[in-house]
Protein backbone atom coordinates (compact mmCIF):
# COMPACT_ATOMS: atom_id res chain seq x y z
CA UNK A 1 0.00 0.00 0.00
CA UNK A 2 2.90 2.34 0.77
CA UNK A 3 4.99 1.68 -2.93
CA UNK A 4 1.55 2.34 -4.37
CA UNK A 5 0.82 5.45 -2.42
CA UNK A 6 4.61 6.57 -3.18
CA UNK A 7 4.22 5.68 -6.94
CA UNK A 8 1.13 7.83 -7.49
CA UNK A 9 2.75 10.66 -5.06
CA UNK A 10 5.72 10.37 -7.33
CA UNK A 11 3.89 10.99 -10.45
CA UNK A 12 1.84 13.75 -9.31
CA UNK A 13 5.16 16.03 -8.01
CA UNK A 14 7.06 15.44 -11.24
CA UNK A 15 3.91 16.28 -12.82
CA UNK A 16 3.43 19.57 -11.07
CA UNK A 17 7.60 20.32 -11.54
CA UNK A 18 7.08 20.70 -14.89
CA UNK A 19 3.51 22.05 -15.09
CA UNK A 20 5.17 24.71 -12.90
CA UNK A 21 8.09 25.12 -15.82
CA UNK A 22 4.92 25.03 -18.59
CA UNK A 23 3.37 28.00 -16.26
CA UNK A 24 6.57 30.02 -16.84
CA UNK A 25 6.86 29.38 -20.77
CA UNK A 26 3.72 30.45 -21.10
CA UNK A 27 4.13 33.74 -19.66
CA UNK A 28 7.30 34.07 -21.64
CA UNK A 29 6.25 33.71 -25.04
CA UNK A 30 3.71 34.99 -27.45
CA UNK A 31 2.03 31.81 -28.78
CA UNK A 32 1.47 28.53 -27.72
CA UNK A 33 3.80 27.23 -29.98
CA UNK A 34 6.40 28.52 -28.63
CA UNK A 35 5.84 28.28 -25.21
CA UNK A 36 5.70 24.53 -25.84
CA UNK A 37 8.40 24.40 -27.82
CA UNK A 38 10.62 25.87 -24.82
CA UNK A 39 8.79 23.92 -22.41
CA UNK A 40 9.88 20.57 -24.16
CA UNK A 41 13.59 21.63 -24.61
CA UNK A 42 13.31 21.75 -20.88
CA UNK A 43 12.13 18.50 -20.51
CA UNK A 44 15.19 17.39 -22.70
CA UNK A 45 17.50 18.85 -20.78
CA UNK A 46 16.01 17.62 -17.71
CA UNK A 47 16.38 14.11 -19.15
CA UNK A 48 20.12 14.72 -20.03
CA UNK A 49 20.98 15.90 -16.71
CA UNK A 50 19.60 13.13 -15.43
CA UNK A 51 21.21 10.40 -17.56
CA UNK A 52 24.22 11.97 -16.95
CA UNK A 53 24.12 12.33 -13.66
CA UNK A 54 23.32 8.65 -13.30
CA UNK A 55 26.28 7.61 -14.90
CA UNK A 56 28.87 10.05 -13.79
CA UNK A 57 27.93 12.20 -10.84
CA UNK A 58 24.31 11.62 -8.62
CA UNK A 59 24.39 15.53 -7.25
CA UNK A 60 24.23 16.07 -11.13
CA UNK A 61 21.00 13.82 -11.02
CA UNK A 62 19.20 16.18 -8.32
CA UNK A 63 19.15 19.36 -10.67
CA UNK A 64 16.39 17.34 -12.94
CA UNK A 65 12.50 16.97 -11.86
CA UNK A 66 12.70 13.36 -13.51
CA UNK A 67 15.45 12.78 -10.77
CA UNK A 68 12.95 13.27 -7.55
CA UNK A 69 10.18 10.56 -8.72
CA UNK A 70 13.14 7.99 -8.57
CA UNK A 71 14.47 9.16 -5.81
CA UNK A 72 11.58 8.20 -3.54
CA UNK A 73 12.60 4.68 -4.11
CA UNK A 74 9.06 3.29 -4.54
CA UNK A 75 8.47 -0.08 -3.14
CA UNK A 76 11.80 0.11 -1.42
CA UNK A 77 12.68 2.41 1.76
CA UNK A 78 10.42 5.31 0.63
CA UNK A 79 11.94 8.52 1.15
CA UNK A 80 8.66 10.91 1.52
CA UNK A 81 10.78 14.05 1.89
CA UNK A 82 12.18 13.85 -1.66
CA UNK A 83 8.17 15.44 -2.00
CA UNK A 84 8.90 18.71 -0.67
CA UNK A 85 11.73 19.11 -3.23
CA UNK A 86 9.08 18.92 -6.71
CA UNK A 87 6.66 20.78 -4.33
CA UNK A 88 8.93 23.75 -3.24
CA UNK A 89 10.04 23.65 -6.85
CA UNK A 90 6.71 24.11 -8.31
CA UNK A 91 5.42 26.69 -6.00
CA UNK A 92 8.09 29.15 -6.80
CA UNK A 93 7.55 28.18 -10.48
CA UNK A 94 4.66 29.44 -10.36
CA UNK A 95 5.08 33.07 -7.89
CA UNK A 96 7.80 33.31 -11.07
CA UNK A 97 4.95 33.17 -13.53
CA UNK A 98 2.66 35.46 -11.66
CA UNK A 99 5.26 37.85 -11.91
CA UNK A 100 6.03 37.44 -15.21
CA UNK A 101 1.99 37.73 -16.12
CA UNK A 102 1.48 40.95 -14.23
CA UNK A 103 4.66 42.02 -16.50
CA UNK A 104 3.22 41.51 -19.69
CA UNK A 105 0.79 42.81 -21.96
CA UNK A 106 -2.60 40.45 -22.21
CA UNK A 107 -1.62 38.52 -25.65
CA UNK A 108 1.91 38.89 -25.91
CA UNK A 109 4.91 37.04 -24.07
CA UNK A 110 7.90 38.67 -22.08
CA UNK A 111 9.84 37.91 -24.80
CA UNK A 112 8.96 40.65 -27.40
CA UNK A 113 8.06 39.19 -31.08
CA UNK A 114 10.59 39.90 -33.50
CA UNK A 115 8.83 43.01 -36.00
CA UNK A 116 8.55 41.15 -39.85
CA UNK A 117 9.84 43.19 -42.83
CA UNK A 118 7.29 45.73 -44.19
CA UNK A 119 7.41 43.43 -47.71
CA UNK A 120 7.95 39.37 -47.55
CA UNK A 121 11.45 38.25 -49.29
CA UNK A 122 11.95 36.88 -52.54
CA UNK A 123 11.80 33.48 -51.22
CA UNK A 124 8.53 33.47 -49.56
CA UNK A 125 6.88 34.03 -53.31
CA UNK A 126 6.28 30.39 -53.84
CA UNK A 127 4.68 27.60 -51.56
CA UNK A 128 8.03 25.95 -50.81
CA UNK A 129 9.14 29.24 -49.06
CA UNK A 130 6.22 29.42 -47.01
CA UNK A 131 6.55 25.88 -45.73
CA UNK A 132 9.90 26.40 -44.68
CA UNK A 133 9.09 29.67 -43.00
CA UNK A 134 6.38 27.61 -41.27
CA UNK A 135 8.12 24.71 -40.15
CA UNK A 136 11.59 26.58 -39.47
CA UNK A 137 10.93 26.84 -35.62
CA UNK A 138 9.73 23.34 -35.18
CA UNK A 139 12.93 22.24 -37.39
CA UNK A 140 15.01 24.00 -35.12
CA UNK A 141 14.09 22.72 -31.67
CA UNK A 142 13.68 18.86 -33.09
CA UNK A 143 16.95 18.98 -34.67
CA UNK A 144 18.20 20.60 -31.25
CA UNK A 145 16.82 17.50 -29.16
CA UNK A 146 17.82 15.17 -32.06
CA UNK A 147 21.23 16.26 -31.54
CA UNK A 148 21.47 16.61 -27.75
CA UNK A 149 19.94 12.55 -27.26
CA UNK A 150 22.14 11.50 -30.25
CA UNK A 151 25.32 13.22 -28.51
CA UNK A 152 24.50 11.99 -25.01
CA UNK A 153 23.81 7.61 -26.24
CA UNK A 154 27.08 7.72 -27.73
CA UNK A 155 28.97 9.42 -25.06
CA UNK A 156 27.65 7.16 -22.82
CA UNK A 157 27.94 4.00 -24.73
CA UNK A 158 31.29 3.50 -23.03
CA UNK A 159 29.47 2.38 -20.21
CA UNK A 160 26.73 0.27 -21.95
CA UNK A 161 28.93 -3.23 -20.20
CA UNK A 162 28.18 -1.81 -16.19
CA UNK A 163 24.74 -0.77 -17.15
CA UNK A 164 23.76 -4.30 -18.36
CA UNK A 165 25.54 -5.68 -15.35
CA UNK A 166 23.32 -4.09 -12.82
CA UNK A 167 19.98 -4.56 -15.04
CA UNK A 168 18.95 -7.91 -16.20
CA UNK A 169 15.91 -6.22 -18.04
CA UNK A 170 18.19 -4.08 -20.63
CA UNK A 171 20.98 -6.86 -20.98
CA UNK A 172 17.83 -9.02 -21.87
CA UNK A 173 16.52 -6.45 -24.03
CA UNK A 174 20.14 -5.98 -26.00
CA UNK A 175 20.44 -9.45 -26.54
CA UNK A 176 17.20 -9.73 -28.18
CA UNK A 177 18.70 -7.53 -31.08
CA UNK A 178 20.63 -9.82 -32.56
CA UNK A 179 24.76 -10.21 -33.17
CA UNK A 180 27.21 -7.78 -32.48
CA UNK A 181 28.69 -6.25 -28.79
CA UNK A 182 27.17 -4.98 -25.84
CA UNK A 183 27.98 -1.62 -27.27
CA UNK A 184 26.82 -2.04 -30.54
CA UNK A 185 23.49 -3.42 -29.15
CA UNK A 186 22.96 -0.09 -26.66
CA UNK A 187 23.97 2.26 -29.98
CA UNK A 188 21.34 0.34 -32.22
CA UNK A 189 18.95 1.39 -29.37
CA UNK A 190 20.01 5.11 -29.51
CA UNK A 191 19.32 4.76 -33.34
CA UNK A 192 15.96 3.42 -32.50
CA UNK A 193 14.97 6.16 -30.40
CA UNK A 194 16.55 9.06 -32.22
CA UNK A 195 14.15 7.18 -34.96
CA UNK A 196 10.71 7.47 -32.63
CA UNK A 197 11.54 10.91 -31.63
CA UNK A 198 11.57 11.92 -35.88
CA UNK A 199 8.60 9.69 -36.28
CA UNK A 200 6.89 12.12 -34.12
CA UNK A 201 7.88 15.44 -35.98
CA UNK A 202 7.18 14.12 -39.47
CA UNK A 203 3.71 13.39 -37.61
CA UNK A 204 3.53 17.12 -36.57
CA UNK A 205 4.90 18.48 -39.35
CA UNK A 206 2.08 17.07 -41.77
CA UNK A 207 -0.81 18.24 -38.87
CA UNK A 208 1.20 21.61 -39.09
CA UNK A 209 -0.26 21.38 -42.70
CA UNK A 210 -3.75 20.21 -41.56
CA UNK A 211 -3.54 23.76 -39.24
CA UNK A 212 -2.83 25.96 -41.39
CA UNK A 213 -6.32 24.81 -43.25
CA UNK A 214 -8.08 24.44 -40.46
CA UNK A 215 -7.21 28.23 -39.30
CA UNK A 216 -8.30 29.17 -42.59
CA UNK A 217 -4.23 30.37 -43.76
CA UNK A 218 -4.18 28.08 -46.83
CA UNK A 219 -7.79 29.14 -48.45
CA UNK A 220 -6.13 32.71 -49.74
CA UNK A 221 -3.08 30.57 -51.13
CA UNK A 222 -5.20 28.21 -53.03
CA UNK A 223 -7.29 31.10 -54.58
CA UNK A 224 -4.58 31.53 -56.22
CA UNK A 225 -3.80 29.67 -59.64
CA UNK A 226 -1.34 27.70 -57.16
CA UNK A 227 -2.66 24.49 -57.25
CA UNK A 228 -3.58 22.10 -54.10
CA UNK A 229 -0.86 19.26 -54.67
CA UNK A 230 1.75 21.60 -55.20
CA UNK A 231 0.46 23.38 -51.58
CA UNK A 232 0.29 20.07 -49.78
CA UNK A 233 3.76 18.75 -51.20
CA UNK A 234 5.47 21.69 -50.09
CA UNK A 235 4.83 20.68 -46.33
CA UNK A 236 5.45 17.25 -47.66
CA UNK A 237 8.60 17.82 -48.94
CA UNK A 238 10.11 20.13 -45.96
CA UNK A 239 8.90 17.57 -43.32
CA UNK A 240 10.45 14.69 -45.25
CA UNK A 241 13.56 16.98 -45.70
CA UNK A 242 14.04 17.70 -42.22
CA UNK A 243 13.83 14.58 -41.06
CA UNK A 244 16.48 12.90 -42.96
CA UNK A 245 18.29 15.39 -42.01
CA UNK A 246 17.45 15.21 -38.33
CA UNK A 247 18.61 11.23 -38.90
CA UNK A 248 21.81 12.06 -40.36
CA UNK A 249 22.96 14.77 -37.45
CA UNK A 250 21.49 12.70 -34.87
CA UNK A 251 23.49 9.80 -36.15
CA UNK A 252 26.45 11.73 -36.60
CA UNK A 253 26.13 12.87 -32.93
CA UNK A 254 25.62 9.59 -31.70
CA UNK A 255 28.53 8.34 -33.83
CA UNK A 256 30.60 10.65 -32.80
CA UNK A 257 30.18 10.86 -29.20
CA UNK A 258 30.55 6.99 -29.34
CA UNK A 259 33.76 7.33 -30.77
CA UNK A 260 35.41 9.60 -28.14
CA UNK A 261 34.00 7.52 -25.38
CA UNK A 262 35.71 4.28 -26.56
CA UNK A 263 38.38 5.25 -29.34
CA UNK A 264 36.84 3.68 -32.49
CA UNK A 265 36.48 6.31 -34.88
CA UNK A 266 34.81 3.74 -37.09
CA UNK A 267 31.63 3.83 -34.84
CA UNK A 268 30.73 7.08 -37.03
CA UNK A 269 30.59 5.90 -40.09
CA UNK A 270 29.13 2.75 -38.52
CA UNK A 271 26.18 4.81 -36.79
CA UNK A 272 25.63 7.13 -39.04
CA UNK A 273 24.63 4.36 -41.54
CA UNK A 274 22.70 3.15 -39.20
CA UNK A 275 20.80 5.80 -38.85
CA UNK A 276 20.24 6.56 -42.68
CA UNK A 277 18.79 3.10 -42.62
CA UNK A 278 16.10 4.23 -40.57
CA UNK A 279 15.00 6.81 -42.38
CA UNK A 280 11.99 5.28 -43.96
CA UNK A 281 10.42 4.23 -40.86
CA UNK A 282 9.50 7.71 -39.83
CA UNK A 283 9.05 8.57 -43.56
CA UNK A 284 5.99 5.93 -43.55
CA UNK A 285 4.33 7.40 -40.45
CA UNK A 286 4.29 11.00 -42.16
CA UNK A 287 2.86 9.62 -45.32
CA UNK A 288 0.09 7.82 -42.91
CA UNK A 289 -0.61 11.24 -41.61
CA UNK A 290 -0.49 12.98 -44.64
CA UNK A 291 -3.79 10.53 -45.66
CA UNK A 292 -5.73 11.08 -42.80
CA UNK A 293 -5.31 14.98 -43.12
CA UNK A 294 -5.88 14.76 -47.18
CA UNK A 295 -8.97 12.09 -46.80
CA UNK A 296 -10.41 12.54 -43.44
CA UNK A 297 -9.03 16.01 -42.03
CA UNK A 298 -11.54 15.78 -39.03
CA UNK A 299 -9.81 12.61 -37.72
CA UNK A 300 -6.02 13.98 -38.43
CA UNK A 301 -5.77 13.64 -34.41
CA UNK A 302 -5.52 9.94 -35.13
CA UNK A 303 -1.91 10.08 -36.45
CA UNK A 304 -0.73 10.78 -33.12
CA UNK A 305 -2.44 7.02 -32.48
CA UNK A 306 -0.52 5.89 -35.04
CA UNK A 307 2.59 7.09 -34.02
CA UNK A 308 2.17 5.98 -30.73
CA UNK A 309 1.40 2.46 -31.72
CA UNK A 310 4.42 2.29 -34.02
CA UNK A 311 6.37 3.02 -31.17
CA UNK A 312 5.51 1.05 -28.49
CA UNK A 313 5.62 -1.91 -31.17
CA UNK A 314 8.96 -0.51 -31.91
CA UNK A 315 10.10 -0.94 -28.46
CA UNK A 316 7.97 -3.28 -26.53
CA UNK A 317 7.24 -6.14 -28.96
CA UNK A 318 9.93 -8.78 -27.09
CA UNK A 319 8.87 -7.40 -23.58
CA UNK A 320 5.13 -7.78 -24.32
CA UNK A 321 5.31 -10.37 -25.75
CA UNK A 322 3.11 -9.35 -29.02
CA UNK A 323 2.52 -11.74 -31.92
CA UNK A 324 4.29 -11.65 -35.21
CA UNK A 325 1.21 -9.98 -37.35
CA UNK A 326 0.87 -7.45 -34.74
CA UNK A 327 4.90 -6.68 -34.56
CA UNK A 328 4.76 -6.63 -38.44
CA UNK A 329 1.96 -2.90 -38.08
CA UNK A 330 5.17 -1.00 -36.78
CA UNK A 331 7.58 0.12 -39.43
CA UNK A 332 10.48 0.38 -36.81
CA UNK A 333 10.15 -3.54 -36.20
CA UNK A 334 11.00 -4.13 -40.21
CA UNK A 335 14.33 -2.03 -39.91
CA UNK A 336 17.30 -4.11 -38.80
CA UNK A 337 18.60 -3.03 -35.50
CA UNK A 338 22.48 -1.46 -37.47
CA UNK A 339 24.99 -1.63 -36.46
CA UNK A 340 24.61 -4.77 -33.83
CA UNK A 341 23.44 -6.29 -37.27
CA UNK A 342 23.86 -5.49 -40.96
CA UNK A 343 21.76 -3.49 -42.58
CA UNK A 344 18.43 -5.00 -45.09
CA UNK A 345 18.39 -3.24 -47.92
CA UNK A 346 14.68 -4.68 -49.14
CA UNK A 347 12.81 -4.32 -46.18
CA UNK A 348 14.07 -0.44 -46.61
CA UNK A 349 13.03 -0.89 -50.03
CA UNK A 350 9.43 -2.17 -49.32
CA UNK A 351 8.78 0.86 -46.53
CA UNK A 352 10.05 3.50 -49.24
CA UNK A 353 6.97 2.30 -51.62
CA UNK A 354 4.64 1.99 -48.62
CA UNK A 355 5.17 5.51 -48.09
CA UNK A 356 4.78 6.60 -51.85
CA UNK A 357 1.50 5.12 -51.89
CA UNK A 358 0.06 6.73 -48.89
CA UNK A 359 1.60 9.62 -50.21
CA UNK A 360 -0.02 8.81 -53.85
CA UNK A 361 -3.44 8.25 -52.10
CA UNK A 362 -3.30 11.12 -50.32
CA UNK A 363 -2.72 13.43 -52.82
CA UNK A 364 -5.98 12.02 -54.63
CA UNK A 365 -8.55 12.49 -51.86
CA UNK A 366 -7.22 15.99 -51.18
CA UNK A 367 -7.68 16.27 -54.57
CA UNK A 368 -11.81 15.47 -54.09
CA UNK A 369 -12.70 16.89 -51.08
CA UNK A 370 -12.95 20.66 -50.37
CA UNK A 371 -10.52 22.82 -48.86
CA UNK A 372 -11.18 23.91 -45.28
CA UNK A 373 -13.64 20.64 -44.47
CA UNK A 374 -13.67 20.55 -40.63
Amino acid sequence: MAGAAAFGAATVAVGMAFAGVAAVTGQVAASSRAANGLALAVLGVAFVVRAIGDVQAEWLSWLSPIHWGQAMRVYADERWWVLAVPALACATLLVVATRLADRRDLGAGVMAQRAGRAEAGRWLRGPLGVAVRLHRGAVVGWLAGVVLLGAFYGVVADEADDMVADNPELAEFLAGLGGGSITDAFLATGVLVIGLLVGGYVVSAMLRMRAEEAAGRAEPLLATPLPRWRWAASHLAVGSIAACAMLVAGGVAQGVGAALATGDGSLVARVAVAAVAMVPAPLVLGAVAFLICSATPRWSLASWAVFALAAAVGLLAEALGLPGWVSDLSPYRHIAPAPAVPVRVLPLAVLVVVAGAAVAVGFDRLRRRDVGTV
